[in-house]
């Protein structure tokens, strides 16, 4: 069991009755870890403020007999993005597969054209909702392009008047350049910032925030339909 950030449908089931806060007699339904003989009466007393963190605060002292983080089974970075990423910015690229085409323009006026040429093509920042369709709705696309290495789109800029977040900025950039905001301006500017800051780190995890947008999620308003 691990606990996630993202909306999910993990299904908790307790021996009593439900108690978010109370956290301490809790068991998964995928491998009927129970730890509540690893609490003692002072760990019951601590309660957790967000529900979030439910996947930590379940294990309590027991998460000691979790198998330790090992840095040597990571996957390496591929050597030759770590010597020759630069070649790849900046440039047009063309992926031709057994059932989809991915294109990847390089200009605001190359994505304009192939829009144009492609009408029913469908745009992709993070590719998290198309990925989402096409693996468990069984859409099929076949011609993609990614607008990420568009330079037009990829701006932050801030004036007096407020800040423009560029279409593929991702959430990650965005939340960092938020917080230099944040701390520079008075904070009565900086209010909506703030909650926007405060939601983000219960928006998914780092590795859908490092690729999603924010113009993405609007475009796509899962889970709802426009």
């Amino acid at each position: 069991f691990v606990g996630c950030s993202c909306a999910s449908d993990h299904v908790f089931h307790h021996k009593s009755t439900p108690q978010i806060n109370g956290c301490f007699e809790m068991t998964t339904n995928n491998n009927n870890i129970d730890v509540s003989s690893d609490y003692n009466d002072e760990t019951k007393k601590k309660q957790v403020q967000h529900k979030e963190d439910l996947g930590l605060q379940t294990f309590g002292p027991s998460i000691s007999n979790l198998k330790p983080y090992d840095p040597s089974q990571e996957p390496i970075f591929p050597p030759d993005l770590q010597v020759n990423h630069q070649k790849y910015h900046g440039k047009s690229l063309k992926f031709v597969g057994t059932t989809v085409t991915w294109l990847q323009p390089s200009s605001l006026d190359e994505l304009i054209q192939l829009k144009t040429r492609f009408p029913t093509a469908k745009l992709v920042v993070g590719n998290t909702e198309i990925g989402v369709e096409t693996k468990f709705k069984n859409m099929n696309y076949p011609l993609l392009i990614s607008t990420t290495n568009v330079p037009e789109l990829q701006a932050v800029s801030v004036s007096d008047q407020g800040i423009t977040v560029g279409a593929t900025v991702t959430l990650s950039q965005m939340n960092a350049e938020l917080k230099k905001v944040i701390s520079s301006w008075p904070e009565h500017k900086t209010r909506v910032l703030s909650a926007i800051v405060e939601m983000l780190q219960w928006f998914a995890g780092n590795q859908i925030r490092n690729v999603a947008s924010l113009s993405g999620n609007i475009m796509t308003a899962s889970p709802y339909q426009i």
